[in-house]
């Protein structure tokens, strides 16, 4: 006969699994969704077996299915640290990690299942078993100090991160799984070890529906705050590794936290061989990329659009029009900032046919986003008057009189060149006025 605890056992069960599926389907190739359902479903087996356990017809079957359970919520444990481990990004050297991890759970479940000392006193009161565990023995001193070494990492990985958490939603995040997981710890002590000792109660092993209170404060911390869907690294990586334009993420620093294959290639190395290093110092208009970065980071833009060369490709030959943007999250926190790039195809050709130099390529670029000669020069720090020398000396070579007839003939390379949308005056403060006009006549 089924009594009040097994349906409330199986209620539980059943909220773990759907849980534990629920966020494992939204992508079962993530490693960190696999341990989440690992541990949902450690935790509904155990409440299923609950269902058997707080109904006993006697007291070999109590134990039969005691014995059988203990796997699964042992198991529990080092899945909840090793989840946590790997969300907080503490996971290192797995191949040492893990089997230090698991081995002390195998060994414990070994000894329940061999073990039958293990438990003190089972007694039935009224429709509900009651059991305590022999405290005197060393698998009761093993498994305690497993529990708590579980849980404390828990606590301490939790901790760690909402100190070094930069972001509202990451802060509350961690809260909440930290006031759930002291409300759960706090009942099962107070259920299993203080209640029994005072006498006024006798462990019934509530600890698989005492449980569900962890495992909701994750699951809420999930819906709410969006857990596992925006800190997921793997996910991460896996939509910036799908672009084709070469991508770089910053962080508040400007040092590249995350770069694409295509990031990799354009810079001549690994997209891992890219985290780390300060942007600024992968394009040859260096200061003006710190210049823009530190705006973009004070809020003064939320995004600015360039045109830079990159170093390490092609000699640094190669122009490509980027688009540098503030990244925030759902709380208007300041996560870092994103940098998409295009290759302007053709400029290379162009310096070649019209046999340009370097430094006459710098001031077309500037010539074509419309400043001034003094602009130019504070820009490339030269004196105006070489400024000048330079312009003549590109009208020379393009046989033109004008900027307006440069800019006419350069139309296809006029800065910034594959993001149309940012083309207007609010974006570029400086906005130039043949620039101004193409956008209004297009």
């Amino acid at each position: 006969m089924i009594n009040t605890l097994s349906l409330i056992a199986a209620l539980a069960g059943i909220a773990n699994l759907l849980l534990g599926i629920y966020v494992w389907s939204n992508d079962p190739r993530s490693r960190l969704r696999a341990l989440f359902f690992g541990m949902a479903l450690m935790q509904a087996v155990w409440c299923f077996i609950g269902i058997i356990l707080f109904s006993a017809p006697d007291h070999d079957t109590f134990m039969a299915w005691y014995r059988a359970g203990s796997p699964f919520y042992i198991a529990y444990y080092p899945l909840t640290l090793h989840f946590f481990l790997e969300f907080t990004g503490a996971a290192r050297r797995r191949a040492l990690l893990l089997p230090a991890l698991y081995l002390p759970a195998a060994v414990i479940v070994a000894g329940f299942i061999t073990d039958a000392a293990s438990i003190q006193l089972i007694e039935r009161h009224g429709e509900f078993w009651t059991f305590t565990f022999n405290t005197g023995t060393w698998l009761y001193c093993l498994y305690m100090a497993y529990f708590f070494f579980c849980f404390l990492g828990v606590a301490l990985l939790l901790l760690r991160w909402r100190r070094t958490a930069g972001s509202t939603r990451e802060k509350l995040q961690a809260r909440t799984m930290l006031i759930t997981l002291a409300i759960t710890l706090l009942l099962g002590l107070l259920e299993a070890e203080l209640l029994p000792v005072l006498g006024l109660y006798r462990s019934r092993g509530l600890a698989p529906i005492i449980f569900l209170v962890w495992t909701s404060g994750i699951a809420w911390a999930i819906v709410r705050y969006r857990l596992l869907l925006i800190t997921s690294a793997e996910l991460s990586e896996e939509i910036v590794a799908c672009i084709e334009e070469p991508l770089l993420l910053l962080d508040m620093e400007g040092r590249v936290t995350m770069a694409n294959r295509a990031a990799g290639a354009t810079l001549g190395t690994s997209p891992n061989g890219l985290r780390g290093r300060p942007f600024a110092e992968m394009v040859a208009e260096r200061r003006w990329a710190e210049g823009v970065l530190a705006d973009v980071l004070a809020g003064g833009k939320d995004r600015v659009v360039g045109r830079v060369r990159f170093l390490n490709s092609d000699h640094g030959t190669a122009f490509h029009d980027i688009r540098i943007s503030r990244v925030t999250d759902g709380f208007g926190d300041l996560l870092g900032m994103m940098v998409i790039g295009r290759r302007v195809e053709g400029l290379g050709a162009l310096k070649s046919r019209h046999r340009l130099t370097e430094r006459e390529m710098e001031v077309i670029q500037h010539l074509l986003a419309g400043r001034s000669n003094a602009e130019i020069g504070t820009a490339l720090g030269m004196a105006e008057r070489t400024v000048k020398t330079h312009v003549t000396s590109i009208f020379n070579k393009f046989v033109v009189n004008s900027r307006a007839q440069l800019g006419y003939m350069l139309k296809d390379y006029s800065a910034p060149h594959g993001f149309p949308e940012e083309c207007t005056p609010s974006v570029h403060q400086h906005g130039p006025r043949l620039l101004i006009k193409r956008h209004m006549a297009e």
